[in-house]
Formats: structure tokens, C-alpha cells, sequence
């Protein structure tokens, strides 16, 4: 006498294409949420840069009266204003030593420094960050030669 299994039945098939279905949306759950916690990660790195980037206006630097030989800690500033001989210094370095006190990897900086009216007082480096993919600025108001100018740091990757 033959017994029959019943594990090849119409039960069977409708069970095993819920739990695929299962399977599959909690792996495709997974994968976009691991997407967005990198790019919250990416995010959050470019911003935290961007604005230790930016400070680099407000501080004075170490060495308080450093200069591109034994600057430690870039920083433009001198009593409350910006410091034209640290500017000066600073395109000097040039941007592989500016990049890499600020430590910014694989992010490009570029400075822009405008006065009121919107004329470019400065530039630093001369980058172009239209069509990058990921750009993050931020703008601050300073005091350069006695007038206040607003500058814009910008972060591209």
C-alpha cells in the first residue's frame, strides 16, 4: 500500500510565495534603509566639515602668528577681524596643505568672500562645484579691512 505526501500541494505553494514575499520586502526594507543612514552619515560628516571649515575665518590659528612653514591649526583671524597677511599666507600654502589641515578627504573647498553690494573680493580656490554631486554651503558675516564682507564656504564631493 502507497502513502501519499502531501507536502506538494496548493497549501504548500501559496505559503511558500507569502513567505518569499516576506523575505523579499524585509530585504528591500533593509537595503533602502541602510541607503538612507549613509547618506544621513555623509550628510552629517559634510556639515560638521563645512562649518569647522568656515570657523577657520573667526580663529586665530596655531601659532597665534603662524605662517605656511609651522602652521599647526589654520585660522584667518586677528583681533576680531580678518587677517590679510593670513590670507596672503594661506593662498601661499596652497590648497593640497590648506586641504589637508582641514582635513576634508575626498570633499573639495572653495572660499568665496563678497562685500555688501556682492562684489568677489576673494576666491580660494578656483573651483568649479556646478554639476558636483553633493554641495553644501554656508554664508557668514565678517569684518575684513574695517567693512563687513560675507563669506561663503562651499563643500562639493
Amino acid at each position: 500500500m502507497w502513502v501519499k505526501g502531501q507536502a506538494v500541494t496548493y497549501d504548500f505553494f501559496v505559503a511558500s510565495a507569502i513567505f518569499l514575499l516576506a523575505v523579499t520586502l524585509l530585504l528591500t526594507y533593509w537595503y533602502r534603509a541602510s541607503l538612507e543612514i549613509e547618506e544621513w552619515r555623509v550628510k552629517n560628516f559634510a556639515l560638521e566639515k563645512l562649518v569647522s571649515s568656515s570657523q577657520v575665518w573667526f580663529k586665530e590659528g596655531y601659532p597665534k602668528g603662524w605662517n605656511e612653514s609651522n602652521v599647526v591649526e589654520l585660522g584667518l583671524a586677528s583681533e576680531g577681524e580678518i587677517n590679510q597677511t593670513k590670507v596672503n599666507a594661506m593662498v601661499k600654502m596652497g590648497y593640497g596643505k590648506v586641504a589637508s589641515l582641514l582635513s576634508l578627504g575626498t570633499w573639495d573647498l572653495c572660499f568665496e568672500v563678497r562685500d555688501r553690494k556682492g562684489k568677489l573680493l576673494f576666491l580660494f580656490p578656483e573651483v568649479n562645484y556646478l554639476g558636483k554631486k553633493d554641495v553644501y554651503h554656508i554664508e557668514r558675516i565678517a569684518v575684513w579691512n574695517g567693512s563687513p564682507v560675507v563669506i561663503k564656504t562651499v563643500l562639493s564631493r
